[in-house]
């Protein structure tokens, strides 16, 4: 399975519809935000990031500053809105990629998009431990132009809508900073698979080049898709969605 994740208003949508376009299997039910210029989120599989970050990871103290003290529990069963009956964290993930319930309405799903796994290095670890044949595109940018580009497109979705409008952003730049850090050395521990590509850089990149970095340093299988990858890249850049500062 392939994971493309980063911190978000980095590409991670553009790169999601490449492999749509590809015919790589990412669901059925993705949505694209125009108003946001971002998208692409399975949510069957971002929502079990999220609830392993908010419901058992994530913990505030009486000062209601975040704390990370909790343990992704991957054998609890609970009920879902996306899956009959009650299910685990393990069994969902398993799930994502079969004919089992949501994914029998979803199709083939071998590629997600899912920017929350790096909130916590619990949550890539869980995933590992479900999944050893997971492979992640990581997307990267200074947290200072994530910011910068979320204000822009109103998107305040990611943290305290009071602390992205602080001129400063020190802490929330900070904490960015952290969890990737954080993130990156759980990757790194765990031998997982991965290419790390830059934004907006790897956008002028010419597709050959990235289609390298995707099939000999992931081992992605993606001879069939040589001949049309070039011509899908530049089908799908758009200048206008590329955000500089």
């Amino acid at each position: 399975m392939i994971i493309i994740t980063g911190l978000g208003r980095c590409g991670t949508s553009f790169l999601t519809s490449l492999f749509k376009n590809l015919n790589f299997g990412v669901g059925r039910t993705l949505r694209y935000h125009e108003e946001y210029k971002a998208g692409m989120e399975l949510a069957p599989a971002y929502a079990i990031s999220r609830d392993m970050f908010t419901d058992y990871i994530c913990q505030r103290d009486d000062n209601n500053v975040e704390i990370y003290t909790g343990e992704v529990p991957l054998d609890l069963k609970v009920s879902d809105d996306y899956w009959e009956g009650e299910v685990s964290f393990r069994e969902k993930i398993l799930r994502l990629d079969n004919d089992t319930p949501p994914s029998r309405k979803e199709g083939v799903v071998e590629v997600i998009k899912d920017p929350r796994i790096t909130w916590n290095p619990k949550i890539i670890r869980a995933w590992w431990e479900v999944r050893k044949d997971i492979k992640l595109i990581i997307l990267h940018r200074r947290p200072e132009e994530v910011i910068r580009s979320r204000e822009l497109v109103g998107d305040y979705s990611y943290g305290d809508l009071n602390a992205f409008k602080d001129p400063k952003r020190g802490k929330d730049i900070r904490q960015f900073k952290e969890d990737f850090s954080d993130f990156m050395t759980e990757v790194l521990a765990l031998e997982i698979p991965y290419v790390l590509f830059f934004y907006p850089n790897f956008m002028s990149y010419h597709p050959e080049l990235i289609f390298s970095k995707l099939y000999n340093v992931l081992g992605i299988n993606m001879t069939k898709y040589r001949t049309d990858f070039e011509d899908v890249w530049n089908e799908l850049l758009d200048e206008s969605k590329i955000t500089k500062f």
